[in-house]
């Protein structure tokens, strides 16, 4: 093989490596959207969390955590270069979740491999220069039982390693890796409230908007009309009446 042939090998490799590089770093996952956390306002949904808590203490229920992502796709548009249908655009695919225990996984030995290495089908489009908001289970409820010997007030870390999976243009395209801490507690978040009330309480207690035990403080109570627990939202509350008096 003559030197000129060697240089032009040289320089397509170099090409393929160079686009896929900068293809997989143009999708990928900003932040956790969370719509369950307080704002700088008081109110609940949609702030940029870099850390999650998960109260593991809501009375028998067994509720994971559910992760919201901002996707961006960084690509540009194909259409104004050559005027054919987009290329660029993403179609959303799935999520691959791998979860490092930690400690937790130390201390709870027998954790099936499925609940700690998962997939979770999702669907939507991204289109280039755009943004998308879903959300996807990253700490499945099956999980949950695994990791009730964890004393009151205790709290360990788990990471949650996300990666979105896109077709683009007929290819798979994933994204770059991110990596999500989790704190997971017993009892730092759930406020127990006993028998649900039938009418609006006196004076304020703490809700969150999604009613999960994630993120910030909420209320559970027992349901005995449906024989269940429940962790209340603030619709939840503005539904009640409010108590005649007497």
């Amino acid at each position: 093989m003559n030197t000129a042939w060697k240089w032009l090998l040289a320089a397509v490799a170099i090409s393929f490596v160079t686009t896929g590089c900068v293809e997989e770093r143009s999708f990928f996952i900003t932040t956790n959207l969370s719509q369950c956390a307080k704002s700088t306002d008081g109110e609940g949904g949609s702030v940029g969390l870099a850390l999650g808590v998960l109260d593991i203490s809501s009375f028998g229920m067994q509720l994971g955590y559910v992760f919201y992502p901002e996707l961006q796709n960084d690509m540009v548009s194909s259409v104004s270069g050559d005027n054919e249908p987009e290329r660029n655009r993403l179609l959303l695919r799935r999520f691959e979740i791998e979860l490092d225990l930690g400690t937790l996984g130390e201390k709870n030995p027998g954790i099936p491999g499925q609940l700690t290495s998962f997939v979770s089908l999702v669907a939507g489009t991204i289109n280039p220069g755009g943004k998308a908001e879903t959300m996807v289970k990253i700490v499945p409820d099956a999980l949950i039982p695994f990791l009730k010997n964890l004393p009151t007030g205790g709290r360990e870390q788990i990471i949650a390693k996300i990666q979105a999976v896109a077709e683009h243009n007929g290819s798979t395209l994933k994204s770059v890796v991110f990596e999500y801490p989790i704190e997971v507690c017993n009892g730092c978040l759930v406020k127990n409230l006993g028998t649900c009330p039938l009418f609006k309480p006196e004076g304020s207690i703490p809700v969150n908007n999604c009613g999960l035990s994630q993120d910030s403080i909420i209320s559970c109570c027992r349901d005995d009309a449906a024989g269940r627990q429940v962790c209340l939202t603030k619709d939840d509350l503005d539904a009640l009446p409010t108590k005649p008096t007497s």
